[in-house]
C-alpha cells in the first residue's frame, strides 16, 4: 500500500496521476497510517509538501520511505515510471536523456524549453544501475523551477520580529469542536489575569464564536485594511472594546476571508496587542487554518478544551495528532476536560490525547450552562492553581491558626 497525504483541493487530481503506481490510498489521519504499519501493508508514504508535515511523518514512521511531492503535475508520472522500471530496466545516461525528451514531447509546443544541462545531467545510480526516485523528483523539480514552469516552494511563513519585541505571552484558545467551552475557559482566565493587575487583550478570531458576548460586546466593525497604529486608535475606531475590568477585547471579525484566506489583517491585530499589552489571548477558529501554522511557533501556551461526548471523541484524537504534526511540545499544551460529570472521564479522554495530558477537570456547572457569560464559579475554583502557575502569580497559602 502507498499512502497519500494530500490537501483536499488537489486530492482527486493527485490520485488520478498516481494510479500508475498501483495501490495508492489517500489517508487523512495518523491513526490510519499506524494501523497500516501494524498490518504490514504500508510500503511508501507520499506527503503533500504544502502541508509541511514530512518531518513529523518521517519521525513517527522511521522504517518507511517518506517522499515529499508537489501536486499535481507530470512530476508524478516521471516518479511513477521510475518506480515501475526500477526492477526491470537498466538506465544509463543515454536512456535517462531519452526519458526526459519523451516527456517533454508530451507537453504542448512552446510551454517547455529544457536546457541541455538538464537533459544530459548525470544520474545518481543505485543497485543494478538504477536511479533513486528521490533523485528523480529532486532533479525534475529543479528543472521545472529553472524553466519557470513551477514556482519555487515558498519558505514557511515567518512571524515578524515585531512579535518578540516585548516577549508578551501569547495564549491560544482552541479545540477540536465547537461547544467544548474553549471561549468560556479563555474568558474566565483573561478576567482572572486582569483582576490580578495584568493588562489583557483578547483577539477573537473565531467567526462563529461568542467570547465577546460574554463580556457584553457585539461583533466589531469590519477590520479589513485597518492599520491604526496603536490600541488607543483601535478603541477610538470601534475595533477594540474595553470592559469595566480593564480587559481589552477585539470582537470576532464579520468576514471569514480575514481568517481563512487572507490572515494579514488578523495578524496585524495580534501584533498590535502584543506590542502594548502584558498578556494576549487568541480565540482561534475551528479546524486548521493558515493562522494556526503562523501563530503556533510563537505561542507560549495552547489551551485546548474538550468534552467527552460520544460524537466528539474522534475529533479529540484527530486534533491531538495535528498538534503533534505541528511539533507543539507537550509542556505547552494545557488540556481542559470541561463540564465533566464524573472523574472517570479523565480515563476516557487521556489515551486520545497522547502525548498530551489533561491539566484540569472542570465539574459540570448547571448555572454556567444556563446563564453563560462569566458565571463559572466552579470553573474558576478548578482552574485557579493552573492559572496561578501559568500566569506567574504566587500561589495563595492558607494560614493556620496560631497555637499557644
Amino acid at each position: 500500500m502507498i499512502a497519500l497525504l494530500v490537501k483536499e483541493d488537489k486530492a482527486k487530481e493527485t490520485l488520478a496521476e498516481l494510479t500508475i503506481l498501483g495501490d495508492v490510498v489517500r489517508v487523512q489521519k495518523m491513526s490510519e497510517l499506524t494501523r497500516a504499519r501494524e498490518q504490514g501493508t504500508l510500503e511508501w508514504i507520499l506527503v503533500d509538501e504544502r502541508m509541511g508535515i514530512q518531518e513529523a511523518v518521517q519521525t513517527k514512521f522511521p522504517q518507511v520511505v517518506v517522499t515529499s511531492i508537489l501536486p499535481p503535475g507530470d512530476v508524478f508520472v516521471l516518479l511513477a515510471k521510475q518506480e515501475q522500471l526500477d526492477s526491470r530496466v537498466k538506465n544509463d545516461a543515454a536512456n535517462d536523456a531519452n526519458e526526459w525528451i519523451e516527456w517533454t514531447e508530451a507537453v504542448e509546443e512552446g510551454e517547455l524549453a529544457v536546457s541541455d544541462t538538464w537533459v544530459n545531467a548525470p544520474s545518481t545510480p543505485l543497485r543494478n544501475g538504477q536511479e533513486s526516485p528521490r533523485e528523480v523528483l529532486r532533479r525534475t523539480e529543479e528543472a521545472l523551477v529553472s524553466n519557470r514552469l513551477m514556482p519555487a516552494m515558498p519558505e514557511p511563513p515567518q512571524a515578524p520580529a515585531f512579535f518578540r519585541r516585548r516577549g508578551t505571552p501569547l495564549i491560544m484558545l482552541e479545540g477540536p469542536k465547537g461547544g467544548a467551552g474553549r471561549s468560556t475557559v479563555g474568558a474566565h482566565m483573561a478576567l482572572y489575569a486582569a483582576l490580578h493587575g495584568k493588562r489583557v487583550t483578547i483577539v477573537d478570531l473565531d467567526v462563529n464564536g461568542d467570547i465577546s458576548e460574554k463580556f457584553g460586546f457585539l461583533q466589531s466593525a469590519d477590520v479589513r485594511g485597518w492599520r491604526g497604529g496603536d490600541m488607543a486608535a483601535a478603541v477610538a475606531d470601534g475595533i477594540c472594546h474595553v470592559h469595566e475590568t480593564g480587559v481589552h477585547l477585539i470582537p470576532s471579525p464579520q468576514s471569514r476571508d480575514i481568517v481563512l484566506f487572507d490572515p494579514d489583517d488578523a495578524l496585524y491585530l495580534v501584533q498590535l496587542a502584543m506590542s502594548e499589552m502584558d498578556l494576549v489571548f487568541v480565540d482561534m477558529p475551528q479546524g486548521w487554518t493558515p493562522l494556526h501554522r503562523l501563530l503556533l511557533p510563537l505561542v507560549s501556551e495552547v489551551v485546548m478544551a474538550v468534552r467527552t461526548l460520544p460524537d466528539s471523541l474522534g475529533r479529540v484524537e484527530e486534533h491531538a495528532e495535528k498538534l503533534v504534526m505541528a511539533k507543539v511540545e507537550p509542556d505547552k499544551v494545557s488540556v481542559v476536560v470541561n463540564q465533566a460529570r464524573k472523574r472517570s472521564e479523565l480515563k476516557i479522554v487521556q489515551p486520545l490525547l497522547t502525548p498530551y495530558q489533561p491539566r484540569v477537570l472542570v465539574p459540570y456547572d448547571r448555572k454556567l450552562e444556563k446563564l453563560g457569560g462569566l458565571h463559572g464559579k466552579k470553573l474558576s475554583l478548578a482552574c485557579k492553581d493552573w492559572w496561578d502557575s501559568s500566569l506567574g502569580f504566587q500561589k495563595s497559602v492558607k494560614k493556620g491558626r496560631w497555637k499557644r
